[in-house]
């Protein structure tokens, strides 16, 4: 997307020593920029005419969704039956929507959908047969026979909202309470369809999973289980093909188990303990067989943690008893030393939220308020510890870093933050390991904001955000270079009253394409419009040579 600011309109290309000049023939919106070349986007309603009735809904299940190639757009609307919301795929290059599920009963909808990683099916949830009861179906993304994943079930029963699909795209597991009242158990099954297989056993402790995991090598599910109505909760695994499923905590007496994570080569799962009795958590981590359980750290609570990518260390905040503010530590996976990675803290809540960064994850990002009290900075440190080093200009009192992600190389990190002005979030970007800062937006109305929610294109070029950025009452689209000075609107012209969902924006793995929902043509009517580079799509007008 970005790298069309760059470009020309018009292709010139040698051809026997002649020219055939290739005319970029634009319609809708045409963009440019002081100083640049000339940039060519296309805007255009993607979900097609809607009935008067007809929106594309403010939910996790109508967030228009690319698939993971970019090519299709997956989303859910009301084109045919008011408040009845179906699910539909489309090119990304155009067409007509494809609608994915059959005929629903009267009072169904589709309430949830995935894409598989290999981008063949999508996998969603509706209440498709029997009003209220959800079921877990698939069908190919581009549209074809329909396949009921799960048992069938009877009233009163429903499919989890939870499920997931295998990392290789041949399975899904989920979460059902088709066995037992009060209890959902764990089954996987192909994603094409066959007979579920039962993945928690018949164990007494397993009869109700609270949660799981599928492992990175599609091998095996981690979950979480107690007993109908109570019980100690504990942490099993199973082959993906089901079996007699393996305890993975020690038996140390009055421990729930809370949180978990799976290593990358999935051997290894890192678990917290939480005591019934009092405040202890301990922090443990054990082979995925159960075996070489060892306790990495004690405190009063466990915030967070996570593997870093290479498998190697454990990092973790956790709140210490002397002053009560969150610290951050890392530790190999192992066991072994444990290193503070910021500095101490006596004041404030102290760490908030981390990332890691870098190959393998060998520094790590961090929110905290070090300096002032409740004034959130970021940082950044080596995993095995040092310096920290603060990457925003120092910040006054009342202000603070909001929300921050690293670029998917890695090497730099993008966040919100009034950071200029008080209460007022602006855009910017800076290095992992410390450096200059830039701000990406320009100059916002009065009364303006950037969203919290913002997403760096896959080619870590630039970076796309709503923001009442031009008119405080209007929400609009744009794209912005990662070193700040250019920016796009990718929005078409809205009508009075109009604006960009901020939650509804999704970007192609290409970074060609930006897909949003806005009731850019009729206030208050929500549709799936789609800005895509103008050299994309063209018709091509060649000029005969002489």
């Amino acid at each position: 997307m970005y790298k069309s600011i760059a470009r020309t309109c018009i292709s010139i290309q040698k051809n026997c020593g002649k020219l055939i000049v290739i005319l970029l023939v634009v319609a809708m919106l045409s963009l440019a920029l002081p100083g640049e070349s000339q940039a060519v986007l296309f805007n255009r309603k993607i979900s097609q005419e809607l009935p008067a009735f007809g929106d594309v809904p403010n939910r996790s299940s109508g967030e228009a969704v690319f698939s993971p190639d970019g090519q299709y757009v997956v989303f859910v609307a009301d084109r045919e039956n008011d408040e009845m919301f179906e699910l539909y795929s489309v090119q990304r290059k155009g067409g007509e929507p494809v609608k994915l599920n059959p005929p629903l009963v009267n009072g169904g909808n589709v309430n949830l959908f995935r894409i598989s990683p290999d981008c063949k099916y999508v996998v969603y949830i509706a209440d498709q047969e029997k009003d209220d009861v959800d079921e877990l179906f698939s069908v190919p993304i581009e549209g074809g026979e329909v396949v009921r994943l799960n048992n069938p079930l009877s009233a009163g029963s429903n499919v989890e909202h939870d499920f997931d699909i295998t990392p290789n795209s041949l399975g899904v597991v989920y979460r059902v309470d088709q066995d037992q009242d009060g209890g959902a158990e764990l089954y996987g099954n192909w994603i094409t369809g066959g007979a579920p297989v039962k993945l928690n056993g018949n164990l007494e402790d397993t009869q109700n999973v609270i949660d799981f995991r599928i492992t990175p090598n599609n091998l095996g599910v981690v979950f979480k289980a107690n007993r109908v109505g109570g019980g100690m909760i504990n942490l099993y695994a199973n082959w993906i093909t089901g079996g007699t499923p393996v305890r993975i905590n020690p038996d140390i007496g009055a421990f729930n188990v809370d949180k978990y994570v799976i290593s990358p080569n999935s051997q290894v799962v890192v678990f917290e303990l939480k005591s019934i009795v009092g405040d202890a958590r301990l922090l443990y981590r054990a082979l995925i067989t159960g075996e070489s359980p060892i306790k990495l750290h004690q405190s009063l609570s466990m915030y967070l943690f996570a593997i870093s990518s290479d498998g190697s260390r454990v990092v973790y905040i956790t709140k210490e008893q002397v002053y009560l503010t969150n610290n951050l530590y890392s530790t190999p996976i192992g066991g072994g030393d444990v290193t503070q990675l910021n500095d101490p803290q006596t004041s404030g809540d102290g760490v908030e939220t981390f990332k890691f960064a870098s190959d393998g994850g060998q520094w790590v990002v961090y929110r905290a308020d070090p300096a002032i009290d409740y004034v959130y900075e970021l940082f950044s440190v080596a995993i095995s510890g040092g310096t920290p080093i603060r990457l925003n200009p120092p910040l006054q009192s009342g202000r603070s870093v909001e929300t921050y992600r690293i670029t998917p190389n890695r090497l730099g990190v993008v966040y919100t933050a009034d950071q200029e002005q008080d209460d007022v979030l602006e855009l910017f970007s800076a290095p992992v390991a410390g450096g200059a800062v830039h701000k990406l937006n320009p100059a916002l109305a009065t009364g303006g904001d950037v969203s919290r929610i913002f997403h760096i294109l896959p080619n870590n070029l630039g970076v796309v955000y709503t923001a009442n950025q031009d008119d405080n009452e209007a929400n609009e689209l744009y794209v912005a270079s990662i070193l700040g000075g250019s920016v796009l609107k990718l929005n078409g012209a809205l009508v009075e009253g109009g604006g960009v969902t901020s939650s509804g924006v999704d970007v192609s793995s290409d970074s060609q394409a930006v897909v949003y929902r806005a009731d850019q043509e009729v206030d208050e009517k929500f549709e799936l419009f789609i800005t895509i580079e103008g050299l994309e799509m063209y018709l091509p007008l060649l000029v005969r040579q002489e």
